[in-house]
């Protein structure tokens, strides 16, 4: 099995890269079929899970065996890799960012290239377990939905990351959607996006609505924004605060994150945030989804 393939759309790679990791040490799963690249990883807890479907037409090249290459990749040795030549290099319209897989001791191979010069570097990979985490979110009914612009939606979860909540509470109601910060030694951080707000971008409750907890952290990478820095509790606590924009999905580097962000809670109380950019000429997407905590109504 065998895979050589040339990004047309580097940055955009580096967006789904930094939203799959979830966890401190992410190693996701790569599949190469005919037509998709498949990313899957799981958090460090097993709690989470986060997938990603890039599509060939973010290749200008993409050859695949007919045997689909499949193998675990360390995702922040992939990132360093494409990140190697610097913003240079990502800038540069004649660069060429290439990925090969196997390398003749079983690695991959990530090549970064232009006019000047050539980096190579090469990765361990592990083979595929057997069974990969799934969440099974599509299992049962969906509930609740909004999509949100992600910078707004990132700048009012900032409060919760300032306040050091340890679980949020959420809650659809016919008007808005509510996020709480609780279980914090610098007090709670109430936030409210209501369903007019020009953030908002869809927003349908249906006829059941839940109020499940998760676990902060949970939620904060689910939607991107653990790598977002916090604007310090004295601007916390403001469900009316500045919506304003972040440079969401802007920087090289690809940390900037999704402009497009859909949460979705299910009859099981499972939360998945789906990450999607603006053009929907580009369909490429990461899912991510967390379970509850569980409470004692649960049981």
């Amino acid at each position: 099995m065998s895979v050589h393939c040339r990004l047309s759309n580097t940055s955009l790679m580096l967006r789904v890269l930094h939203t799959l990791s979830i966890g401190k040490d992410s190693w996701s799963s790569c599949v190469f079929t005919r037509d998709v690249l498949v990313f899957h990883t799981a958090g460090d807890d097993q709690a989470s899970t986060a997938s990603a479907t890039i599509p060939r037409a973010m290749f200008s090249e993409y050859v695949v065996s007919t045997d689909i290459p499949r193998f675990m990749i360390h995702v922040p040795s992939l990132l360093d890799a494409l990140l190697m030549g610097g913003s240079g290099l990502l800038h540069s319209t004649t660069a060429k960012f290439v990925i090969a897989y196997p390398t003749g001791d079983g690695r991959l191979l990530v090549e970064l290239e232009d006019s000047r010069r050539t980096i190579q570097s090469t990765l361990s990979t592990r083979p595929v377990k057997d069974r990969l985490l799934d969440m099974r979110f599509s299992d049962a009914l969906a509930v609740n939905r909004i999509t949100v612009r992600g910078d707004a939606l990132l700048e009012l979860l900032a409060d919760i990351s300032a306040f050091q909540a340890d679980t949020v509470r959420i809650a659809f109601t016919p008007t808005h959607l509510r996020i709480v910060g609780l279980d914090s030694p610098l007090g709670t951080a109430d936030i409210t996006i209501g369903k007019k707000h020009d953030a908002v971008l869809g927003f349908d409750v249906g006829d059941t609505t839940v109020c499940p907890k998760y676990h902060a952290q949970h939620l904060l990478r689910a939607c991107g924004a653990h790598r977002s820095a916090g604007r310090g509790p004295q601007a916390a606590g403001g469900g009316g605060g500045d919506m304003g924009g972040m440079g969401f999905g802007g920087t090289s580097d690809g940390s900037g994150g999704f402009e497009r962000l859909t949460i979705v809670i299910n009859a099981e109380r499972q939360l998945c945030v789906m990450h999607q950019g603006l053009d929907h000429s580009i369909p490429a997407l990461v899912n991510i989804v967390i379970s509850s905590v569980c409470e004692l109504e649960d049981l």
